[in-house]
């Protein structure tokens, strides 16, 4: 519940990209499985890639810059743990994430993936828990959450699912016992329960 919670509040020089497309393509759509496509892979960083927290941050304006430099940076970027095991696998363009985001807990098992479009989430998304459990999948449009979105429990059974309009659940959504199964619905309106 904790992720349909944070999604209902929503919720650097320039350079050229070494052959690197980073506009976002069409990601495969989700599946309604929880244990669709495993998350865990040995991931490791383009030999291009820049530490992504040695760039300077403007947090206000959230962008990146080339270190001492109001540059903005594009590029590939990551970034690694305590541990040393890669956190983040993505890219800027601009100053801004664009294209595909990893990222992954210390063990290595993704936590959530998609795509970035001006700095904005866009397209497919997938959260998983530590447990490499999926957690929630949707998709996002500029940002909000938009369309069906799915959440489980991590013991991989239903949470709930329902309709986004415009990063606000809409309409008749579903919540789901852990225990039981046993389904309970309610109606929202512009994000606001109307009925239980």
């Amino acid at each position: 519940m904790k992720f349909l919670l944070f999604i209902g509040s929503l919720f650097a020089s320039s350079g050229v990209l070494l052959a690197q497309d980073l506009t976002p393509t069409a990601t495969p759509s989700p599946s309604s499985s929880p244990a669709a496509s495993s998350p865990v892979e040995s991931a490791s960083p383009s030999p291009t890639s820049v530490e992504l927290y040695s760039l300077d941050y403007d947090e206000d304006a959230d962008l990146f810059f080339s270190p001492g430099t109001r540059n903005t940076y594009t590029g590939p970027v990551f970034s690694k743990g305590d541990n040393g095991n890669l956190e983040i696998k993505g890219a800027l363009k601009n100053g801004k994430r664009e294209g595909f985001w990893t990222e992954y807990y210390d063990n290595g098992i993704r936590s959530q993936e998609g795509a970035y479009r001006d700095g904005k989430e866009v397209g497919d998304w997938k959260y998983w828990f530590e447990t490499a459990i999926l957690e929630s999948q949707g998709s996002y449009a500029d940002g909000k959450p938009i369309g069906l979105w799915k959440n489980f429990y991590e013991n991989g059974k239903p949470e709930s699912e329902g309709v986004y309009v415009d990063g606000l659940m809409e309409g008749t959504w579903k919540f789901y016992d852990e225990e039981t199964g046993v389904e309970k619905d309610s109606i929202y309106k512009k994000g606001a329960q109307v009925s239980p």
